[in-house]
């Protein structure tokens, strides 16, 4: 099997005046084995300060990551969403695709 050393790519933006994390985003790489062990990214944890937000720092975010994983060879890059943030992620080029099926183990 091929590996893949660079995995998780984490992007934080920083109020350099204050000193404070105003945003932090997550590209994980994984290889799938249908696509000939190809490299799929997802993104993950994309959160901006409410402070920030409206100044362009999440879109910062995504289009860095999808920078990142077109540079690390990714042939498609995914994210899970609220239903209220898909006009954001469409506005950035992504699509809705499939249905997403889970299992949580942190509820009762």
């Amino acid at each position: 099997m091929a590996s893949c050393l660079d995995t998780y790519f984490i992007v934080v933006l920083e109020d350099a005046t204050t000193s404070r994390i105003i945003g932090a985003a997550t590209l994980f790489i994984e290889l799938k084995f249908i696509h000939q062990c190809s490299k799929r990214g997802h993104i993950e944890d994309v959160i901006v300060d409410s402070r920030y937000r409206g100044m362009n720092f999440g879109r910062l975010l995504v289009d860095t990551l999808v920078h990142i994983g077109k540079h690390m060879g990714c042939y498609k890059i995914s994210l899970d969403c609220s239903n209220e943030k898909v006009g954001f992620y469409e506005k950035l080029g992504f699509q809705c695709k499939n249905n997403i099926m889970y299992i949580r183990f942190d509820e009762d």
